[in-house]
């Protein structure tokens, strides 16, 4: 038996989504005969404990299928609540799907037809695919990590969001004005795998599942989501004029392949790197800030089977 189970943030798109999210799910679901619940989290964290209770106790021969109804942060939640790194593959019979509300919603931007996300019933009629997560510290992300510019955008816009004035799909745009007027970069120190380090100055650093942050920046072009690789983005401190030369080809993703991006951006694949920070330093971690001194990444290969609505492909066809 396949039991679908609806996890909702309330608070994601101000609050104001979660509500006739869950009426549609109630509405496709009574249609299509499908065995289903919908929780709704009371506070952060709540996603990962729900479903590492409910994962725990499922009947060994049936299926259950968590959808993370939010941002990237809730299904960041979820994969926590699924992944264990002490076994090859996914745990049997458990599948996370994605329904995306609110305006944190890149990793579902790494699949071509991402508006069929938003279809209950395309994602009930889904299949799984095996992808990939990553391991940072004591817990994991789906899409990306990013510290310096990025993230400091993400914090400011979070600040913009909850003034009633601003237009929620333009507070990122007006976060990073903000913050290139300060224009202030970050001391990390990159330690690799091969025993490799170097100390200096970034304008910002990424390390990426999924290639799209900030609601829609392409910054880690070269990634894919079952390569069991992790792709490393690092781009030197440089002057506004020079960042602002760059942010349009950097938005595309077309930023590897010219004069600037390949003389400021050094990007390669790892199995593992981490990062070093002298001070408490604010990260992003899939839309979601915390504090670290120290991140260390690894990458877990084939950890999450994730739920394809009817009409998505993974490769996406070119």
């Amino acid at each position: 038996m396949t039991k679908h189970i609806f996890i909702v943030n309330p608070a994601a798109g101000k609050g104001i989504e979660a509500r006739p999210l869950t009426d549609k799910i109630r509405d496709g679901c009574e249609v299509s005969g499908v065995d289903f619940t919908v929780y709704q989290t009371t506070r952060r964290g709540d996603a990962t404990e729900y479903v590492r209770r409910l994962a725990a106790r499922k009947p060994h021969e049936d299926e259950y299928r968590f959808y993370a109804c939010g941002g990237d942060g809730t299904l960041s939640e979820v994969i926590n609540g699924v992944v264990d790194e002490g076994r090859r593959g996914p745990l049997p019979g458990i599948h996370v799907g994605c329904v995306p509300i609110g305006t944190g919603n890149d990793f579902v931007r790494n699949f071509k037809q991402y508006e069929f996300f938003s279809d209950i019933t395309k994602q009930l009629l889904g299949d799984p695919i095996v992808i990939d997560c990553f391991a940072l510290n004591d817990r994991y992300g789906i899409n990306m990590f990013n510290v310096g510019f990025d993230c400091d955008v993400v914090c400011k816009a979070a600040e913009l969001k909850k003034q009633p004035l601003m237009p929620k799909r333009l507070a990122y745009v007006v976060g990073v004005a903000l913050v290139l007027i300060k224009n202030a970069g970050k001391i990390i120190s990159v330690h690799r795998a091969d025993g490799s380090e170097i100390t200096r100055e970034f304008e910002l650093c990424a390390v990426a599942n999924g290639g799209f942050c900030g609601g829609g920046f392409y910054s880690a072009p070269e990634s894919r989501l079952d390569d069991g690789l992790l792709d490393i983005s690092l781009i030197k401190k440089v002057s506004r004029s020079t960042f602002l030369a760059l942010v349009g080809s950097y938005k595309k993703g077309t930023h590897l392949g010219t004069r600037l991006g390949k003389k400021v951006v050094a990007y390669s694949k790892e199995r593992s790197i981490a990062f070093r920070f002298s001070e408490d330093t604010a990260v992003s971690i899939d839309g979601e800030i915390e504090t670290v001194r120290e991140a260390v990444f690894r990458s877990v290969p084939g950890s999450v089977s994730f739920v394809l609505p009817v009409g998505v492909e993974y490769p996406p066809a070119v």
